[in-house]
Formats: structure tokens, C-alpha cells, sequence
């Protein structure tokens, strides 16, 4: 499985989620069951972390795979 499958598929879906908070945010008039500002801060807060995370770890892998390539250099290409 990619490893950005995950990501993909559920962007669209947080940030429908999202979407859905904000209009339900602004209709509620005084106290409600959720704190939708908060409930929205926490989905846009994993959404960037999770983005994140993932951007870092291509990265580790990139550099994983480079000093494979110069591991086996230094060993005589064997």
C-alpha cells in the first residue's frame, strides 16, 4: 500500500468534516453538546501533523536509501 493512501483518501474527508463544523459553528446560537471551535482546531491540528509526519518520513526514507547506496560503495559494491 502507498504510504501516502491513507492520507489521500481521508483529506477529502477531514476536511469535509471540517467544512461541516464550521457551518454547524456558526448556526448553533449559545451552549451546544460540542465545541465545534475546538473540535475544529483538533482536525486541522492532525491534519497538518499527519502531513506532516509523512513529508518527514520520505525524507528519512530518502536518506535511508542513499546511504544504502553508500554503504555498499564503501564496501566494494558487493
Amino acid at each position: 500500500m502507498d504510504p501516502n493512501a491513507w492520507l489521500a483518501v481521508n483529506k477529502k474527508r477531514v476536511d469535509n468534516i471540517l467544512k461541516q463544523f464550521e457551518f454547524y459553528r456558526m448556526k448553533v446560537v449559545g451552549d451546544s453538546e460540542i465545541n465545534f471551535l475546538e473540535a475544529i482546531s483538533l482536525f486541522r491540528g492532525l491534519s497538518n501533523e499527519t502531513s506532516r509526519l509523512q513529508r518527514d518520513n520520505d525524507i528519512l526514507k530518502n536518506e535511508v536509501e542513499k546511504l544504502k547506496l553508500e554503504l555498499k560503495t564503501l564496501k566494494g559494491g558487493k
